[in-house]
């Protein structure tokens, strides 16, 4: 049986990311601030949702999804 790989790359982030990312740290909302609230309604919008929700794995997902 061929053994299957996966090519794996350099991440790559400009300096775009870099500010947002630190923009994020300074706010001191890493998870339930208007960053994610933006996304989370930005994301419902794309998707024809009514709302969405964003968590911090798939496995969370998973149990909310299940319990919904």
């Amino acid at each position: 049986m061929a053994q299957l790989t996966v090519p794996f790359f350099r991440p790559s982030f400009g300096e775009e990311e870099k500010r947002a990312v630190c923009d994020v740290i300074d706010s001191g909302w890493l998870t339930t601030g208007k960053v994610t609230h933006d996304f989370e309604r930005e994301f419902a919008s794309f998707t024809g949702a009514r709302h969405a929700l964003a968590v911090n794995s798939n496995t969370s997902g998973m149990i909310l999804a299940m319990e919904a």
